[in-house]
């Protein structure tokens, strides 16, 4: 009998970088710079506009620097190690909501403003305002005190929301729309009790892509033969895809791990989970060797001000009947 099945696809693990910022108290006045590799966050300052040397203690080839300042709209920048910016910050408009969107991509550190993007402003549900950023994504809205939901890009068939408490119709407040995140490697394992053919399809409910797969996805996996050893098609062992989504993962719950240690985490944590020996090396035995960068990463999320992560409970399956089982990762 041919069977069919369907994945709600979800995250179960990822890495973030540890990086601590340095104490804001004393710069509380100056222009804050984040500077953003691929992999890393360093905060520099300056007293006054004027240049600004991009030389992080991170040597890549790319960064996004976000310049901000008390009374200023931030404003990005995209540079390459060594370059000269000249740092010229705008007021913003008195007696106005203000703000800047922006969108961050691949591993949460390539930022790029929201430029006449449509946002609609929602009360109780209802909608209340709407209004379109300029070619800088600002914005300067008059608003009354209260709790808002901004919809971006409303008309999409994925909108982004962000909940806002506004106390001071005045205020000012940066928007960050995290659209995509990048799902590296999930194996897909299946085992069922006989031989059968199925049908393997996946979905994507807060939107989101396959980018790769083997073997090709195409509209979904159709007519696989698997056997109760794993093998699909007398071919692999596993389905193999990555993926493109909005990040909606969480940053409250998880570890913090040398990444001396990285290798008898994953294979205690997977051990408990239910996962066995051989989906637990193949793991081991891609990951690991790609872990190189950091001396600490996180895993299920990061604070960068207080890495300190409430430890989580480690979710158990039984290898009973028809079993499927998957891991995967976003490296950040």
């Amino acid at each position: 009998m041919k069977k069919t099945i369907v994945f709600p696809i979800s995250v179960i693990l990822f890495f973030v970088l540890i990086s601590c910022l340095n104490n804001d108290n004393e710069h509380e006045n100056d222009i804050k710079l984040k500077v953003y590799s691929r992999n890393s966050l360093q905060t520099f300052y300056l007293e006054e506009e004027g240049n600004f040397i991009v030389l992080p203690d991170s040597v890549t080839n790319y960064y996004s620097v976000i310049a901000e300042r008390e009374g200023f709209y931030t404003n990005l920048y995209h540079c390459n190690y060594g370059d000269t910016l000249f740092i010229d910050l705008d007021a913003v408009v008195a007696d106005k909501f203000c703000g800047v969107i922006f969108e961050v991509y691949e591993y949460g550190n390539m930022y790029y403003t929201l430029s006449n993007v449509l946002i609609n402003v929602y009360e109780d549900a209802i909608k209340n305002n709407s209004f379109t950023t300029d070619n800088n994504g600002r914005f300067a809205i008059d608003i009354e005190n209260g709790q808002y939901t901004f919809s971006i890009n409303p008309d999409t068939s994925h909108p982004i929301c962000e909940d806002l408490q506004i106390d001071d119709a005045s205020d000012y407040k940066d928007l960050y729309a995290y659209y995509n995140v990048f799902v590296k490697k999930p194996n897909i394992y299946i085992y069922p009790k006989e031989s059968t053919i199925l049908d393997v399809s996946l979905e994507f409910p807060q939107g989101g892509k396959i980018v790769k797969s083997i073997p090709e996805y195409g509209d979904g996996w159709k007519n696989l033969t698997v056997e109760p050893n794993g093998m699909i098609n007398d071919q692999y062992e596993f389905l193999f895809y990555e993926s493109k989504q909005q990040d909606y993962c969480q940053y409250y719950n998880g570890w913090v791990i040398k990444r001396e240690n990285l290798s008898t985490f994953f294979n205690d944590n997977m051990k408990a989970t239910g996962f066995n020996e051989k989906e637990i090396n193949d793991f081991i035995e891609y990951w690991i060797p790609r872990l190189t960068e950091s001396p600490f990463y996180a895993i299920n999320g990061l604070n960068y001000d207080n890495p300190k992560l409430t430890k989580p409970t480690i979710p158990q399956f039984n290898r009973d009947g028809f079993v499927v089982t998957e891991w995967g990762v976003i490296l950040k």
